[in-house]
This record gives C-alpha cells, sequence and structure tokens, in this order.
C-alpha cells in the first residue's frame, strides 16, 4: 500500500517510519498503517475520517460520529457512543507516534468528546447542504425555515424563521472563525444557511455578503445557498447583483414535475413557477442545482422527466436525486392514500438518473449520509 502512495503524487510531504506514512497535501493530513488503519486530520488535527478496526468513521464538527457501509450492505448509523470511534483512533495515534519523524496531532480521548460543547457555542444545530458543497463553511444568517410546511422534511419543525441581525451575525461569524481555526484552509466556499436565507430581503443580502467579504474573503467569493421552489420574486437583477457579490451557485427543492405530487409533498411550487426561477438565476449568471426526490411512482418520474429538459440547464448546473425518506405522519398518510407506500426508492433513484441526463451533471444525494465533517 505504502508503495502506491508513493508514487500517486497525491501527497506534497511524505514521511515513512516502521509501519507508517504521514502525509500531507494541502490543508489535509493523513495517517496510514501499513495494511492497517487510516485516519484522516484537518490543520487542528481534529480527525475528520478513519478506517479502524475494519469500521469506516466519519466525523462531523457537531460532535456526530457516522459508520459509513455504502453498496447493499446496510444503511449508515450513526453511533450513540462516540468515545469508541474517538479510542480507535487514539490508539492509532499512539501506536505511530513511537519513533515518528514528524509531530502527530495530539487530541485526547476528552477533548473530542468536548468538541461538541464548542461546537454549540458557534452554531445552532445544523442542517443540511447538497453534496458538492460538503467542503463548504456553514454560516447560519437565518435561522428556521421561511416556509416550513413541507411534509418530508423534519428538520425546522417547532422552529420560528427569523434573520440574524448584523451584529449577531458577526459574532456567529467570529465565533465560528475561531472554532474552526485553521481548518479554514480545507474550507471551500460558504453556504448561507438555514434553510432558505435567500427569503431575506435583498438589502439585508447584500449587507450579509459585505460581512462575509470583511470576514473571510477567500470563501466569500464563491457562496451558495438554498432558495424556496416557489420564490419567483427574486429578479434577474438582483440575483445579478449578488452574484457580483460572490453568490455562484443556489439550489432548488424541485422535489418533482408533476404538480399533483407536489401538492401531495406539501409543497406551493408549480412547474411554471420553478421554470421562472431558474431563468432568472441563469440570467444573473449564477449556476444552479435542482433536487428531485424519489419514491413516489410513475407519475411522478415521467412528469420530472418532462421538466427537466425545459429548464435550459448546462454543464455550469447540477441535478441531484434524492430518495424519499418517510416516517409515521403526514406524508405516509398521504403516500397511502394514493397507492404510493411500497414504492421502491432506490429503483426509481437509478431511473431518474438515467433519465435526467444532460448537459449538467446528474448526481445522487442522500440526506442520511450528510455530516458536517
Amino acid at each position: 500500500m505504502f508503495e502506491e502512495l508513493l508514487t500517486a503524487a497525491r501527497f506534497s510531504k511524505v514521511h515513512t517510519w516502521g509501519r507508517f506514512l504521514w502525509g500531507e497535501a494541502g490543508a489535509a493530513r493523513s495517517l496510514y498503517e501499513h495494511d492497517g488503519d487510516v485516519a484522516h486530520f484537518d490543520l487542528e488535527g481534529r480527525w475528520q475520517r478513519a478506517k479502524v478496526n475494519g469500521r469506516t468513521l466519519l466525523r462531523g464538527l457537531d460532535g456526530v460520529v457516522l459508520e459509513r457501509f455504502g453498496g447493499a450492505a446496510g444503511e449508515d448509523v450513526r453511533l450513540t457512543d462516540v468515545r469508541l470511534a474517538h479510542e480507535a483512533v487514539t490508539s492509532l495515534l499512539e501506536r505511530a507516534r513511537l519513533d515518528a519523524p514528524v509531530l502527530l496531532p495530539g487530541w485526547t480521548v476528552e477533548q473530542l468528546l468536548a468538541e461538541k460543547e464548542r461546537f454549540l457555542e458557534a452554531y445552532r444545530p445544523v442542517g443540511i447542504v447538497p453534496p458538492d458543497r460538503y467542503r463548504s463553511l456553514i454560516i447560519q444568517a437565518t435561522q428556521g425555515c421561511a416556509y416550513n410546511g413541507c411534509l418530508f422534511c423534519s428538520l425546522y419543525k417547532g422552529q420560528r424563521y427569523r434573520v440574524v441581525p448584523p451584529a449577531e451575525l458577526r459574532t456567529h461569524l467570529q465565533k465560528v472563525k475561531a472554532f474552526v481555526g485553521s481548518g479554514l484552509e480545507g474550507r471551500r466556499g460558504v453556504f448561507l444557511g438555514e434553510a432558505n436565507a435567500l427569503a431575506m430581503p435583498q438589502a439585508a443580502l447584500l449587507e450579509v455578503f459585505d460581512l462575509l467579504h470583511a470576514e473571510l474573503p477567500r470563501l466569500a467569493t464563491d457562496v451558495s445557498s438554498f432558495i424556496d421552489a416557489f420564490d419567483d420574486y427574486r429578479t434577474a437583477e438582483e440575483l445579478a447583483a449578488l452574484r457580483a457579490r460572490g453568490l455562484t451557485r443556489v439550489f432548488i427543492g424541485v422535489e418533482s414535475g408533476d404538480e399533483p405530487t407536489l401538492a401531495v409533498l406539501g409543497k406551493p411550487a408549480t412547474v411554471a413557477g420553478v421554470s421562472r426561477l431558474v431563468q432568472s438565476l441563469k440570467a444573473g449568471g449564477v449556476s444552479v442545482g435542482v433536487i428531485f426526490l424519489a419514491g413516489l411512482g410513475r407519475a411522478h418520474v415521467e412528469k420530472s422527466a418532462e421538466l427537466l429538459p425545459t429548464l435550459g440547464l448546462d454543464e455550469h448546473d447540477v441535478v441531484y436525486v434524492s430518495p424519499l425518506v418517510v416516517s409515521e405522519g403526514p406524508l405516509a398518510v398521504q403516500l397511502e392514500r394514493r397507492g404510493l407506500v411500497n414504492v421502491d426508492a432506490e429503483a426509481e433513484a437509478a431511473e431518474l438518473r438515467a433519465r435526467l441526463g444532460g448537459r449538467a451533471k446528474v448526481a445522487r444525494y442522500d440526506v442520511r449520509r450528510w455530516v458536517y465533517a
């Protein structure tokens, strides 16, 4: 394994000793044990990903640890006892420290456990972001969801939507910078949260972008966010002004091209409204990410496949297909009424990915695999 790493030009610096290899590349640091465990760290020395004791683990900044299985082996699991994961990674470090020619991270299990509380001093609990923004720095310019009526989403239930005032947002930014520390070097752009920060008034948004440039000048040139699929009050001129401030991509939860299906989901969007919104974004020079759900039946598949080619997406845009996750509640009742309780979401997702192809990239988006790492 070491031979492959040494010849792959993956690292700018490599140190080997005994059974271990330490590699450095940009803001990433990696420790490999020959034919054994692997762990990857940020510049603060916090482990981010690891394969230890035969388990693949992903650690979130908020203290969550996700065990990843992938494929048909089973769904990923959020661990209830993260201490064991931290112990496995710190044990790898302890083994490697003997005769190590470099200074290895010195985090203890207790320090890693305490990161959850430090995180909550800087952030509210985070929602979700699309896969191509997993390495963005999340900035919570709003709290909650301005609509908060979609039956398939429970992330913001019971929360009041509010725009964070400028002074409070500046404090949030400073706390985030202090918490992430040198790990900022590994971040790619800013994701403006929470659910639909672009719902705030234009003047307030421009002030937010100015603050981002003042506090995070490198990251503020690549800002992304969600917008409601029924939000067509933002003009192309306003979007162009935001593009000039650093807005590069906006994500729209289209969910379906079938309006009766949208009604079942509790989403007051129309095909015409989605088209107008995409046109405004493209005219403003902003790339688009559109998200479709999978697991909603034939009419949904056919109408979604009809809608996508009309949106005028190109190679700068992305289409995501996200398997629907249904729990007990109003949505389950609505789907049962329509005879959609036994839909194979994975098979439908595969079909949609095949049929939604075009100039834009098409990819899977599984919200269950999200960790703010």
